[in-house]
């Protein structure tokens, strides 16, 4: 009977995880003394950034972009990554879970070790702290976010959808007034809401550019295959009209 109760305990407490009205919302926290709208100067200067003794970062670099620039640096013991805009500054960063040593290892480390030992401590310290996720979606910058993600029978409490990702490469989302948190199984990220609003116009904006280009281009080409048509026929009348000049 004792063992009863407790599994009804822990299937209640998840479901109530999941399913319940929520009392409130936690803001998520950005890591690192990060802030939206930070430029690229600003975030090499934080000083939770891993450097050495000369005050160089760690395993840094920079991916520039059409519309961003992708700066990464060493955190934690981790790879973390900065989405700054060219327009708005930093709007998102992610967090590598499994440590730079963990993956510079001379043999092949067990996968499901590491997952317990890297990855499932940060999935169980996210859902303690800020409980039930207010949906799921297919990538962490998705702009339709599903509804309220179900749990597998064999998973009865946080410590073990922490042990066990059920969910393949989707992301738990939570929302809060500025920030998204998207946790999912190897990474999380968090993103600045009006500045994934602002990429997504700013996306939508590039689309139709490209768009009204492609729609020149293939009217240009039109043009120019009915000109090529138009001389095809003409040939004729034209040979004939200077053939006595030859």
């Amino acid at each position: 009977m004792k063992t009863l109760f407790i599994l009804w305990s822990r299937s209640f407490f998840l479901s109530c995880f999941f399913l319940s009205s929520a009392l409130g919302s936690i803001e998520p926290q950005i890591p690192a003394g990060a802030s939206w709208g930070m430029t690229l100067e600003q975030i090499r200067q934080l000083p939770e950034l891993e450097r050495d003794e000369t005050g160089t970062l760690h395993s840094s670099y920079t991916i520039r972009g059409i519309s961003q620039i992708e700066f990464v640096a060493r955190w934690q013991g981790r790879s973390i990554s900065f989405q700054v805009a060219n327009e708005g500054g930093l709007y998102a960063l992610s967090i590598e879970m499994i440590a730079l040593t963990a993956q510079r290892t001379p043999i092949a480390p067990d996968q499901e070790i590491l997952d317990l030992e890297q990855c499932a401590p940060i999935r169980f310290a996210v859902l303690q702290k800020y409980g039930r996720p207010q949906g799921m979606s297919s990538t962490w910058d998705a702009t339709e976010v599903a509804s309220r993600p179900t749990l597998p029978h064999e998973i009865d409490d946080i410590e073990g959808l922490s042990r066990i990702w059920p969910y393949a490469r989707n992301w738990l989302i939570w929302e809060g007034q500025e920030t998204r948190l998207a946790l999912g199984e190897q990474s999380i990220w968090y993103a600045s809401r009006l500045g994934l609003a602002k990429q997504e116009r700013s996306k939508k904006e590039r689309e139709e550019e490209q768009n009204t280009a492609l729609s020149r281009t293939l009217d240009q080409r039109a043009q120019r295959q009915r000109k090529i048509e138009d001389a095809r026929e003409a040939l004729p009348s034209r040979a004939r009209s200077i053939e006595a000049l030859f």
